[in-house]
């Protein structure tokens, strides 16, 4: 895993950068046991959004943002993007809301904007809003 800094601005970011500078934001990492077989990257990362968010019903507060990288190489050519995602139930449906095919540059560039469209999406689910 590579430690060097990551510049502001437009920069190639690898997964294993991306793990350093999330680790520095407070994200916590655990193993990612469902990845599939032409996934190279085996974690990834979790916190608790800091953003005011809707109780999920089954967890209560506290929404987390969830990102899960993936990392392969295919015709010599190595490519790396990440998933966003915040995942809970609302009115006995659970949702996983979901920002994918950025890059590990893109994801660095953009988290916060990211973070908070993913919490206003998940605010504005209400257990009535679909009607038939």
């Amino acid at each position: 895993m590579s430690t060097a800094p990551i510049a502001q601005g437009q920069v190639d970011v690898n997964v294993g950068q991306l793990r350093d500078w999330l680790a520095d934001r407070g994200f916590g990492f655990g193993n990612n046991q469902f990845r599939g077989q032409m996934n190279d990257c085996d974690w990834y990362a979790w916190r608790r959004s800091k953003l005011e968010a809707r109780d999920c019903d089954c967890n209560g507060p506290k929404m987390q943002i969830v990102l899960t990288p993936s990392s392969y190489e295919r015709d010599g050519k190595r490519w790396e993007s990440v998933e966003a995602d915040v995942t809970g139930e609302c009115g006995g449906v659970w949702y996983k809301l979901q920002a994918y095919s950025m890059t590990p540059t893109e994801l660095v560039a953009r988290l916060d904007d990211v973070e908070a469209a993913l919490i206003r999406a998940w605010n504005s689910l209400t257990p009535n809003s679909f009607s038939g």
